[in-house]
């Protein structure tokens, strides 16, 4: 498998990793009751549909094993950055926050799937 078909989705989960082991002070939008979820559901979304896309691009096909892996290895990956946060002390790891990162991987696989089958496929 050619990994320069996969630059995207490396940079996003880099993105990822920086921002869940990364010591901010104060945030925009901290205040917000549950904006951090939001956060949570948006990074894992993006982290699928662009890993979606990839794998689209170098396997042609829309199988088992593409929604396998595409809604898995992210939400695998969110997991790891929740267990990852535990053992920071200037870091929190939440239930809640892997429930967002969870949902945003299967809803971002959900549409990278439709942009695919609509608008990708029909053009080859």
């Amino acid at each position: 498998m050619p990994y320069r078909s996969f630059v995207k989705s490396i940079v996003v989960a880099t993105a990822i990793l920086l921002l869940s082991v990364g010591h901010f002070s104060e945030l925009p939008g901290e205040n917000v009751e549950n904006a951090d979820k939001i956060v949570h559901f948006i990074m894992y979304f993006s982290l699928a549909f662009v890993l979606g896309r990839d794998l689209y691009s170098v396997r042609q096909s829309l199988s088992a094993s593409w929604w396998t892996v595409t809604v898995l290895l992210p939400s695998l990956f969110g997991v790891l950055m929740e267990a990852v946060q535990f053992f920071l002390p200037y870091r929190s790891a939440s239930l809640f926050d892997m429930a967002a990162n969870i949902s945003g991987a299967a809803v971002g696989t959900a549409l990278s799937f439709v942009v695919i089958d609509r608008f990708i496929r029909k053009k080859s």
